[in-house]
């Protein structure tokens, strides 16, 4: 897995992660990829910084590019940054706390709410498989 930071058109920049970076690259410059990427074009791929993140499951990483996304998202200006969590493509005032952003960011990624359940209900279930 890779965490990749991608320099776009108008100093704006995209955050996120993938399996094949070549693949991905292609994608955003063809204008399939992100919403943001489709709004800043990317630069040439020789910009792009990239990490190799070996043996984190896709939650880790995924909660690591949204916090390099924040970090970026206060060096350079909070709307000129997106990924992570980080989907939304209107102006932000304030970045909204991160469950909230997760939220909307599963809603787009899997067109659902999700709820996390409660460590009493996980127990429960927990105990449930374990007495079977």
């Amino acid at each position: 897995m890779f965490l990749y930071v991608l320099p776009l058109e108008n100093n704006c920049w995209y955050v996120g992660t993938t399996e094949d970076l070549q693949k991905r690259y292609d994608t955003h410059a063809k204008g399939r990829g992100a919403a943001w990427t489709k709004l800043h074009k990317p630069l040439p791929m020789d910009t792009m910084k990239f990490w190799e993140i070996p043996y984190f499951s896709l939650f880790q990483v995924e909660q690591m590019e949204d916090v390099l996304c924040k970090a970026l998202q206060k060096k350079f200006g909070l709307n000129m940054v997106r990924g992570g969590y980080t989907c939304q493509l209107f102006p932000m005032k304030v970045r909204p706390p991160r469950h909230k952003l997760r939220e909307s960011y599963n809603k787009h990624k899997f067109g659902k709410k999700t709820k996390a359940k409660s460590s009493k209900a996980k127990a429960k279930k927990s105990l449930t498989l374990w007495r079977a």
